[in-house]
């Protein structure tokens, strides 16, 4: 064999290798979930990092102010069979959550709320969106905004755009 047959059977070798490694990989990432992502900013609450799929988002992550109970987040997404279930203590009325991300919510799993008869708002400037698969299980009212800000009172402000 010549040097030129040679080098073009190691060539031939390496495709085909690196051929069943794209393919490896395609068949590892197929089968590997990747989970959406619900990341408080650490403004309020304890700042912890929450894990998925099933999202549990207690009261310690956020702040309560008397019968309020306030989230904040950088990243809000819940894709489908995941789920968000927001719980606290019983005398809370409104639970008022806002993203301070830059990439808007994209919901298609289940929003719970197990505070029985609590209000929810949920705020995003840059939007939320929500898909076929999405389910909302919320006992009080349920408000869903592109708002930058919730007014709250005369002068207060629950504010998005600058937490």
């Amino acid at each position: 064999m010549d040097m030129l047959t040679i080098l073009h059977n190691k060539l031939k070798l390496y495709s085909y290798l690196r051929l069943i490694f794209i393919f490896f990989i395609a068949f590892y990432l197929q089968d590997s979930k990747i989970y959406s992502e619900i990341i408080p900013d650490g403004t309020l609450g304890s700042g912890k990092s929450i894990s998925g799929p099933n999202y549990k988002i207690t009261s310690d992550l956020g702040k309560i102010a008397g019968n309020n109970l306030f989230h904040s987040f950088s990243e809000f997404n819940i894709y489908t069979n995941e789920s968000a279930t927001f719980s606290g203590p019983s005398n809370i009325s409104n639970i008022i959550s806002r993203v301070t991300g830059n990439q808007s919510s994209y919901i298609d799993g289940l929003l719970k709320s197990e505070i029985q008869g609590a209000d929810f708002y949920f705020i995003n400037p840059n939007g939320v969106m929500f898909g076929k698969n999405a389910s909302i299980d919320v006992s009080g009212s349920f408000y869903v905004s592109s708002a930058d800000y919730i007014k709250l009172g005369d002068n207060g402000r629950f504010d998005a755009k600058s937490p």
